[in-house]
């Protein structure tokens, strides 16, 4: 999932560019950021689901998987309800490693990544589907 997750972002950032990922002068993402990677955090977690179950032994790994995601989704979104505001003006032209450290993320949107992971991975890890 991660590395699924990685390389869907890394390319649509170069994809959108600075000026479109982030707001005006600022490292707080634009809607249209958030909106799309919700969106693609949905094929990662479908991926991610999918996989587990099979090369999973036992039923039981996919409910790991999704505790695993939801421990670790909760553990990202907390800081973003007590981050102070990032006041560093952000340049034109900002690459991908360091637009991922310093971005400012809201609350609302790491809080729907972890119903995505969730959701994605349950839905993925369905050993019959319908």
């Amino acid at each position: 999932m991660v590395v699924a997750v990685f390389i869907l972002l890394t390319a649509a950032y170069l994809a959108f560019g600075t000026e479109r990922a982030f707001e005006p002068g600022s490292y707080k993402t634009s809607l249209a950021w958030c909106l799309t990677s919700l969106l693609l955090g949905i094929p990662a977690a479908l991926l991610g689901g999918w996989v587990c179950a099979r090369i999973a032994v036992s039923p039981k790994a996919v409910a790991s998987l999704v505790v695993v995601v939801a421990i670790l989704g909760l553990l990202v979104a907390v800081p973003t309800f007590s981050s102070p505001p990032v006041v560093e003006a952000r340049g034109a032209n900002v690459p991908n490693l360091e637009a991922m450290t310093k971005a400012k993320t809201p609350p609302w949107v790491a809080l729907l990544n972890v119903v995505v992971g969730v959701g994605g991975v349950l839905i993925g890890g369905r050993r019959n589907p319908c």
